[in-house]
């Protein structure tokens, strides 16, 4: 059985791709060091190949029944 009362965990992921490919996924519990990050990481992208983005992800959410 399940344990209904869990509690919900936000954590905010950082992904690089390049050229169509993921190539990097980093998982940070804090949202400013993600965006920290995201731009940081963002300097090295080439504009018309490559993206980044970043998600919020909520971990232990329940889904519907």
């Amino acid at each position: 059985m399940i344990a209904r009362n869990k509690s919900i965990e936000t954590v905010w992921v950082v992904v690089v791709v390049k050229g169509g490919f993921p190539v990097s996924v980093e998982v940070h519990r804090d949202r400013k060091i993600a965006k920290q990050r995201e731009r940081f990481l963002s300097k090295d992208l080439r504009e018309a190949y490559d993206e980044i983005g970043l998600f919020k992800i909520e971990i232990g959410a329940q889904a519907p029944d």
